[in-house]
C-alpha cells in the first residue's frame, strides 16, 4: 500500500479532551494538539454551546508563550523580584539557553492552527490503596512526563483551594501568613506540588514530590526555579496588557542525559490554566461557571456528587435520570462575548510577545458586557 492511500495521520484521534484534542500516530513525532471550541465546567464535560473562536485563541496563546520563553533574550533583564527568589547563576544560564518546550515549530506549516508537539513517554503508577500508589524506579533517558503539577501562586483569590489546606505549620513552610484573607497578594510568589497521573490529583511535599519523580532535592529545586521564572515572566506580559495573574500551573517533561536533569515545559498554557482577572473580573471559563452558579442544574449537580460520595454510584446518570436536569444553552450575547474575551487576551499575549502597543480598552467594555449580562441571569434566577 502507497503513502497516499494511508489514512493522513494529522487526522487520527488519540485523545478527546474537553479543551484540546491530541491527534497523530501513537507513539510517532509529532502529535498535533487541536484545540476545540467546547468547554466544561463542574467536571460535566461538553456543554451544550460551544465559543467559536476559543480554541483558535487558545492556540495562539501556547503558540506565543512556548516561543517566547524558549528565546533567551527573553530572560535577559530578570526583574528586581525574581533576582531576589532566584539565584544569579541560574538566572544567568536561562539568558543563555532560554526555556525549551515540547512545541516542535519546524512542523508548524504542515497545519497552520494546530499545534505540533513532542510526545512523551508517560509512566502511570499503579494503585496499592486508598493514596498509596507505586511509581515506577527508573530513570527516564528519553522524553518523559514529570508526575507532579507545579503550582505557582501570587496570592489568594475567593475560592482559593488554599484557604481550605493552610494550617499555621503549612503557611510556615510556604513561608505566608496563617492568617491570609480572600483577596490578598503575597510577598512572593509560593510554589505547590500535586500529584498529575493519580485519578485524583492531591497535594504532596516536596520531599514526596522528589521521590515519585525520582530527582534529588536539588533537580526538584530546579523545576521549582524554573516554575518561579516562568510565573514571574507571564506575570509580567498579562500586567502589560492590564491583567492580573493569580496563580497557575505547569507541567513538564524531563529526562537524564549523562546524569544530568534536563526539563522541557510541556501540556499548555493558556487562560484556561491560569487564574486571572481585570478590575476583580475573572477572565477565563470562569465567568460561564458563574453563569450556571444558580441553575437548577447546578444544584442538582452538587446534590448528586453529594450522594455518590456517600453511596457511590455515577453522579452525572444521577442529575439526569432522577432529577431531570440538563444544562441549559447559553444566551448568544454571553457566547459572542466570552469569544471576543479570549480573542482580545490572544492577541495582546502575541503584542506583548511581539512587542507592539494593545489596546486595553475593547477588553475593559467586554468584561464590562459580561458582567451585566451574568448579573441579568442572576436577577432572573
Amino acid at each position: 500500500m502507497g503513502p497516499q492511500t494511508r489514512k493522513n495521520p494529522m487526522t487520527q484521534l488519540l485523545y478527546d479532551g474537553s479543551v484540546k484534542r491530541v491527534r497523530g500516530t501513537q507513539g510517532v513525532s509529532p502529535y498535533w494538539f487541536d484545540y476545540s471550541d467546547d468547554y466544561s465546567v463542574f467536571d460535566w464535560g461538553k456543554m451544550p454551546n460551544s465559543i467559536p473562536k476559543k480554541g483558535e485563541s487558545l492556540y495562539r496563546m501556547a503558540f506565543s508563550f512556548f516561543n517566547h520563553f524558549a528565546k533567551p533574550e527573553s530572560f535577559s533583564s530578570p526583574t528586581d523580584d525574581l533576582k531576589k527568589w532566584v539565584d544569579s547563576d541560574f538566572l544567568d544560564e536561562l539568558a543563555l539557553k532560554g526555556v525549551p518546550s515540547h512545541h516542535l515549530p519546524e512542523h508548524q506549516e504542515k497545519h497552520p492552527s494546530w499545534l505540533p508537539v513532542l510526545p512523551l513517554e508517560v509512566e502511570h503508577p499503579v494503585q496499592k490503596g486508598p493514596e498509596n500508589w507505586s511509581y515506577t524506579q527508573e530513570k527516564p533517558t528519553s522524553w518523559r512526563l514529570l508526575p507532579l503539577e507545579v503550582i505557582f501562586r501570587f496570592g489568594a483569590p475567593q475560592g482559593s483551594s488554599l484557604f481550605k489546606r493552610l494550617t499555621p505549620e503549612y503557611a510556615g513552610i510556604l513561608g505566608i501568613s496563617p492568617d491570609v484573607t480572600p483577596g490578598s497578594m503575597f510577598s512572593r510568589p509560593v510554589v505547590e506540588f500535586s500529584t498529575k497521573l493519580e485519578d485524583k490529583d492531591r497535594y504532596i511535599s516536596e520531599e514526596e514530590s522528589a521521590r515519585i519523580a525520582l530527582l534529588s532535592n536539588s533537580e526538584l529545586q530546579r523545576v521549582k526555579k524554573t516554575s518561579l521564572v516562568l510565573a514571574e515572566k507571564l506575570r509580567e506580559m498579562f500586567d502589560q496588557i492590564g491583567i492580573l495573574l493569580w496563580d497557575g500551573k505547569f507541567e513538564f517533561g524531563y529526562r537524564f542525559v549523562n546524569g544530568v536533569c534536563e526539563l522541557m515545559i510541556v501540556d499548555s498554557i493558556g487562560i484556561d490554566e491560569l487564574r486571572l482577572s481585570l478590575d476583580g473580573f475573572p477572565i477565563s471559563k470562569e465567568c460561564l461557571r458563574q453563569y450556571y452558579r444558580q441553575s437548577a442544574w447546578k444544584k442538582a449537580v452538587d446534590a448528586a456528587k453529594a450522594q455518590v460520595k456517600k453511596d457511590g454510584g455515577d453522579w452525572k446518570e444521577l442529575v439526569l435520570k432522577r432529577y431531570g436536569q440538563t444544562p441549559e444553552p447559553l444566551p448568544p450575547k454571553l457566547v459572542e462575548s466570552v469569544s471576543q474575551m479570549y480573542k482580545q487576551v490572544a492577541d495582546g499575549i502575541e503584542a506583548t510577545c511581539s512587542g507592539s502597543d494593545f489596546d486595553l480598552k475593547p477588553l475593559n467594555d467586554l468584561t464590562k458586557t459580561i458582567q451585566h449580562l451574568l448579573k441579568k441571569q442572576g436577577d432572573n434566577s
